[in-house]
């Protein structure tokens, strides 16, 4: 059954409150159009928003008879931005990724090309959290290891992929911000969720 769900994306006057499950996603160059798609048990439901000029104009996609059947648009608030929400913590959604629904809190996590990935976890109380050089699961080795953070070296599907661990102050517990791609896509990807991890301070 299709429900409201823990995140949603705010920015530019809007908070745009999606039907689990979802799918945010960006049009190149236009940073104030997005596309959600909600996946009905009747199939999927579509519609690209444009708030370029302050109220938004819905183009709804074939088969898609009301906005409702996707999503619910509320007021504010006022930032130049999209972010994504929760009920805990807000940060900024990052260009070239796909924001999608997850069944359990945070309620979404962040899908690039090649099937690259950035989630997120916890917050955790800080003393329930392993050690950073813990933090290795099966197949997989210690590549680097920093203060706050563990690179983590391992293969799939007959290719090198590397796994990165954040561990984020948040108050006084932590937040794990975590980013897995192809080794040649490790380097932009990485970039990506240090910026995913400093607006969670920021936003």
């Amino acid at each position: 059954m299709s429900q409201h769900v823990y995140a949603r994306l705010s920015g530019f006057g809007w908070t745009v409150l999606p039907l689990a499950p979802f799918r945010f996603e960006r049009v190149p160059h236009q940073p104030k159009v997005i596309l959600v798609e909600h996946q009905s048990a009747e199939g999927p439901r579509r519609a690209k928003l444009d708030f370029e000029r302050g109220l938004p104009a819905v183009k709804l996609a074939d088969g898609t008879d009301r906005l409702e059947d996707i999503l619910e648009l509320l007021e504010g608030p006022d930032v130049d931005h999209w972010k994504i929400e929760t009920s805990v913590y807000s940060v900024r959604w990052p260009e070239g990724f796909v924001i999608r629904s997850t069944a359990e809190p945070p309620g979404f996590d962040l899908a690039g090309p090649s099937g690259t990935l950035i989630f997120l976890q916890g917050p955790f109380d800080r003393q329930n959290l392993p050690p950073l050089a813990e933090m290795v699961g099966p197949e997989q080795s210690i590549y680097r290891l920093g203060t706050n953070w563990i690179e983590l070296a391992y293969e799939y599907e007959g290719e090198h992929w590397r796994q990165t661990h954040r561990v984020v102050d948040y108050g006084s517990d932590a937040v794990v911000v975590t980013s897995q791609a192809p080794e040649s896509w490790d380097v932009l990807v990485s970039s990506v969720a240090d910026r995913v991890a400093e607006s969670l301070l920021n936003e």
